[in-house]
Order: structure tokens, then sequence, then C-alpha cells
């Protein structure tokens, strides 16, 4: 439970410290056009097919809301302290921000406060990394209030490789 609560408090404090942008955040992201396809690409080495993810409001309340697309499927239903492979094994997935759930875009082309970042949180550990994407773009595409789902596109390139392409449908996380 403290390995979990570690773990929560850094992505809380990763989140906190990025923001998003609808003005592109200074440039256009260099990246490939979204594919209309399942989010899919490569995490650290391995070709992934993402089975979705999810969206919870980040802390605060104020500070719109912080995206997961999922790079395995979850084997418990905690949206919040999700597990995968029985706990065993690494805990990855792409995370981001967004202002909030309207129809919009963004660019992120650094690695700075507007980043997409492909996270691996360690298996038996609290130790948490992060490969920030060099360019990205998120579009979102649909909210839908009733069935409480995000739909949207994704583009991203990692610093060391990693990287995703395709559509994704997130469901609402409740903490």
């Amino acid at each position: 439970m403290l390995k979990k609560l570690f773990s929560l408090v850094f992505v809380v404090a990763l989140f906190i410290s990025c923001s998003s942008s609808d003005d592109g955040g200074g440039g256009e992201s260099n990246c490939a056009d979204p594919l209309n396809q399942t989010a899919q690409g490569n995490f650290r080495g391995d070709n992934f097919v993402s089975p979705g993810g999810t969206f919870i409001l980040a802390p605060g309340g104020n500070n719109g809301y912080s995206c997961t697309i999922y790079v395995e499927n979850r084997t418990n239903n905690d949206c919040v302290f999700p597990e995968f492979g029985n706990g065993l094994g690494d805990q990855d997935s792409i995370k981001f921000l967004i202002d909030d759930l309207s129809l919009s875009s963004y660019n992120y082309t650094d690695t700075g406060g507007s980043a997409i970042n492909f996270n691996r949180i360690e298996a038996n550990s609290v130790t948490t990394t992060a490969e920030f994407a060099t360019c990205g773009t998120v579009t979102i595409t649909a909210y839908d209030a009733n069935a409480e789902t995000l739909t949207g596109t994704i583009t991203a390139n990692g610093q060391d490789g990693s990287q995703i392409n395709g559509t994704f449908v997130l469901d609402l996380c409740v903490f």
C-alpha cells in the first residue's frame, strides 16, 4: 500500500508540474499524422496495442484532466492504482494532461512543461521513470457524459525511441 501511495504522490507531482496548451506550446508538432487505428506503437523496445485507459480530474480540481493510455490490460479493476501482469511486471502507460473535456487539439513540442510522457513504474519498487515525448499531438474528438468516455487521437515520439499513434477511448476514473 505504501508503494502505491509513493507512486501516486510522484505521478501527482509530475502532473502538477506539467501543463498543456491549445495554442501549440510554441510551434507545430513534427510527429507523424495520427493513423486511423487503435493506439499502438513501441514502448521502450516492446510493441503494444493499447487496450484503453482512463481520465481523471487532475489534483486541485481546477487543473484540467490527467489522461492515461494503457500499454497492456489491467489485471484489477482499480483505475487509481491499476495493476498489470498480476503486479509482477513494470507498469507502463502514456500520460498527458488536457485543459478540459471540450473538442480540441494539443501540440506537445518539447520535453518541458507541456509534455506527453511514456511512464514506467518499476515492479517491486516505488521508482517511476518518464521518457518525455519530443513531439506529440492529442486531439479530443468526443466526450460522452452518459457513457463517461473520452475519445481522441494521439501521436507522439519519445526521447529514447518510444512511440504511439492512433485512436483511444478513455473511461472516467473516480478517485
